[in-house]
């Protein structure tokens, strides 16, 4: 028996600690789209905007090799970033069938803004930081030394999307797409029930956005909605299927295997809020 209480106990632990970094990367995304590459902003976005922010007339040769992504999802980045006018690119004088890389004044004030933005985020999620860390028992000391703000983006942008992708891959069987439905799954499998209004606030998407999130996974038979207040029959409440809790704990498992390379990520902005506070 104390062994299943322990178990229960550390299993009630990630899941905490799961709830908490999906509540951050949120905000983070949403800093993300705010500031940077607008609706369709995502990890590889902001990891490959500042792999060319700091090497102007890269090839996207070199930025495949430097942050570790097939060439094809590089080149259609780089297709997307043009025609939102981050980028520029010429062919390489050294090789005619490449070409070099550049962000344009657009790109470069967005990335300025975002980083001011990005580091009072990580200040003002200071205490989900600490509950976060403390959760995983990671230790946060000073033999990670000064770590710039560029630096901890590309090792939380890794580490959340190697988590990401197997989480996704995972959940595809569920009809689970985005990283709102896996929080909502999260959510609900730690609290047992939500109103859609707490889904407001906690993406901070219109009341419409996330009726149609709900809609998704209703039809993916994930969630159930009920009337269940009979002073005002307009509530809702919405709560987790059989298969939605199979779901859930599906995605717990992924991040239990991700937990410390996550952890680690997290623990640098330790040093960043530091550096900017």
């Amino acid at each position: 028996m104390p062994r299943e209480r322990n178990g229960r106990q550390d299993r009630a632990r990630l899941l905490r600690a799961l709830l908490l970094g999906e509540r951050y990367s949120v905000g983070a995304t949403r800093v993300a789209v705010e500031t940077l590459s607008g609706p369709r902003a995502n990890n590889r976005d902001i990891e490959l905007l500042l792999a060319i922010d700091g090497h102007p007339d890269a090839t996207p040769g070199w930025l495949s090799s430097a942050t570790g992504r097939d060439p094809a999802v590089i080149s259609r980045s780089l297709r997307r970033f043009e025609d939102d006018g981050l980028v520029t690119r010429r062919p390489s004088p050294a090789d005619g069938r490449s070409s070099l890389v550049r962000l344009t004044r657009k790109a470069k004030a967005r990335i300025r803004h975002f980083n001011r933005s990005l580091a009072e985020y990580m200040v003002d999620s200071s205490p989900v930081i600490k509950e976060f860390l403390d959760l995983l028992e990671v230790v946060d000391g000073p033999a990670l030394g000064p770590v710039g703000l560029a630096e901890v983006t590309a090792v939380m942008a890794r580490a959340g999307e190697a988590y990401a992708e197997e989480a996704s891959a995972a959940l595809q069987p569920y009809g689970v797409t985005d990283e709102h439905e896996r929080f909502t799954l999260t959510l609900l499998l730690d609290r047992g029930q939500v109103r859609p209004r707490d889904l407001v606030h906690e993406f901070g998407l219109p009341g419409n956005q996330v009726t149609l999130l709900l809609d998704r996974m209703a039809e993916a038979g994930l969630l159930t909605r009920d009337h269940d207040d009979p002073a005002d029959r307009r509530a809702v409440v919405v709560r987790l299927t059989a298969r939605g809790e199979k779901a859930a704990n599906v995605q717990l498992d992924a991040f239990a295997r991700h937990a410390g390379s996550v952890a680690a990520a997290f623990a640098l902005t330790v040093h960043v809020s530091r550096g900017v506070s």
